[in-house]
């Protein structure tokens, strides 16, 4: 899993430095950086300086009275009149937030500036459940794939490895094809759904893998024991 760079983010004369920090455990907000918070007489704090996509950060005005006349938060919203505002970036970047007011007295519209960075959140399985301790030969076997991504415009897709670490007798046939598999979004991640029909018995690890289109995790299934087909003869 590849590291993030270490980001310097200049907030009016202030530096907040954050470090190398991996996010495979996906975290919402990265604890490595402080809360930015500028020093000026009209100043912008955030609740955090790193956050995942899709996980909202909160932005305030700080410092004397003034007019406010508004927010941009970067990436295409503005919001009007508010001294604190509450935003989810949908992808990952670094967002210029800037807020625009006017001195009580009057005259020219001002700003303050602050950043934004927003990084990519990996999928992360977090369980892979087979319907049944066991199969027999012919029958539909079903995982159940849990996994969390706070990305609200991801796409996922997902492959099952059937014939991983294959330990049965005979050779398998075309277990390792695709088969039907449906992935669920859900407001944390989704579920993923995948069948299949053994033709030799065995015991079998099936690896699950889920994308997203930039970054994957996989995860496996050990001891899924597929019986053969018991036939009885008539007595005679």
């Amino acid at each position: 899993m590849k590291k993030e760079l270490a980001v310097l983010v200049v907030l009016a004369g202030t530096v907040v430095g954050c470090a190398k920090e991996p996010h495979g455990a996906c975290l919402a907000t990265d604890p490595t950086c402080a809360p930015p918070v500028n020093t000026g007489p009209v100043a912008i704090s955030a609740s955090a300086a790193r956050a995942a996509e899709g996980v909202p950060i909160t932005f305030v005005k700080e410092g004397r009275p003034v007019e406010l006349v508004g927010w941009s938060l970067g990436d295409g919203t503005e919001v009007v009149g508010l001294a604190q505002v509450t935003h989810a970036y949908r992808e990952e970047g670094t967002y210029t937030v800037r807020l625009t007011y006017r001195e009580l007295t009057g005259g020219a519209t001002e700003a303050v500036d602050t950043a934004a960075v927003v990084f990519h959140c990996p999928p992360v399985i977090t369980r892979v459940r087979a319907g049944a301790d066991d199969y027999a030969v012919g029958e539909t076997v079903v995982l159940s794939v849990k996994f969390t991504d706070s990305g609200p415009d991801d796409v996922f897709t997902g492959t099952v490895d059937w014939n991983n670490d294959y330990v049965g007798t005979g050779t398998p046939a075309s277990e390792a094809l695709p088969d039907e598999i449906t992935i669920t979004k859900t407001a944390t991640g989704g579920v993923l759904t995948a069948v299949h029909i053994y033709s030799v018995a065995g015991t079998y690890s099936p690896v699950v893998w889920v994308s997203d289109g930039d970054t994957s995790d996989r995860r496996g299934l050990t001891g899924l024991v597929v019986n053969p087909i018991v036939t009885h003869r008539a007595r005679n």
